[in-house]
């Protein structure tokens, strides 16, 4: 099969204590859309790039960034691939130094006492095979997240360069947040207890391979996430809780986050729950 059919061969299932059919209109493909979701990180990844050249760097990789508690979360780990992401594409066109992405590194967290430990970075930096880590803060604003990023030599602990980038708040984003976008998501009903119906998806677009998926030819992949279905049957919360890697952990987040619900229901009246979701890629 072409990777052209690739976006239609990927399947839906949401998993709840009575599973529903999905309308097989709500699984049909949607027009690509890339701009929708783009996040602009350019001018950061230039900046880094310029400094890791004038250093003379040979290597980097892009670490987990955290918040302004120092702790990580799915929005921050969503913003640290858009990092790596654009780090990468200007590497890749100023003929920088190489670049290891998250992929191939076993687990891209670090914790605030290994960012301040010369020996810990050394003993990182020997694992993923780089001579620099690009770490950093993503702070929250009403109207912008500002994205702050600092390299870091793992010889020596030595900082390289350091640049930030205001990004425009984003309802996608938001969603990855820990309080997601309403405080309707920290009073949750359970589906199948006292009365408590599923929501019915009436508008959930089947997300489309990432291009990281497509020149890796993935054969088959899944990802799961919990969506908090408001009241309006609208997603207030996305947790992503199994990402299989190469960009469709994100690609499942950025069309979730548009999709459509009937509200669950409790005695006549809309709930809101959580729903565990299944997105199967498979090139069969």
């Amino acid at each position: 099969m072409k990777f052209a059919s690739l976006r239609s061969s990927a399947q839906i299932l949401i998993l709840l204590l009575c599973a529903f059919p999905l309308a097989a209109s709500s699984l049909s493909a949607r027009p690509a859309d890339a701009e929708k979701h783009h996040v602009d990180l350019d001018a950061l990844a230039t900046t880094l790039d310029a400094g890791l050249r004038t250093a003379g760097v040979k290597s980097v990789a892009v670490a987990d960034f955290v918040d302004a508690n120092g702790s990580g979360n799915g929005f921050t780990w969503y913003l640290s691939g858009k990092v790596s992401d654009a780090l990468r594409k200007r590497i890749s066109e100023s003929n920088g130094p190489r670049f290891v992405s998250r992929g191939m590194l076993t687990d891209s967290k670090l914790t605030t006492e290994e960012v301040s430990s010369p020996a810990a970075l050394a003993r990182i930096g020997a694992i993923w095979g780089v001579a620099a880590i690009v770490t950093g803060t993503i702070d929250v604003y009403p109207d912008r997240y500002v994205v702050k990023a600092i390299v870091k030599r793992v010889s020596d602990g030595s900082s390289i360069v350091a640049a930030d980038q205001n990004v425009p708040r984003r309802h996608f984003l938001d969603l990855l947040l820990p309080e997601g976008t309403d405080p309707e998501s920290a009073h949750l009903k359970t589906i199948g207890a006292d009365g408590v119906t599923a929501p019915v998806c009436v508008y959930c677009p089947v997300p489309g391979y990432s291009d990281d998926a497509r020149a890796a030819k993935i054969q088959t992949a899944k990802v799961t996430l919990t969506i908090t279905v408001s009241t309006k049957g609208e997603p207030i919360k996305v947790v992503l809780d199994k990402n299989p890697g190469f960009g469709l952990g994100e690609k499942a987040i950025e069309d979730v986050s548009e999709w459509k619900f009937r509200p669950a229901m409790q005695n006549g009246k809309p709930v809101t729950v959580a729903v565990p979701v299944e997105v199967n890629f498979n090139l069969a």
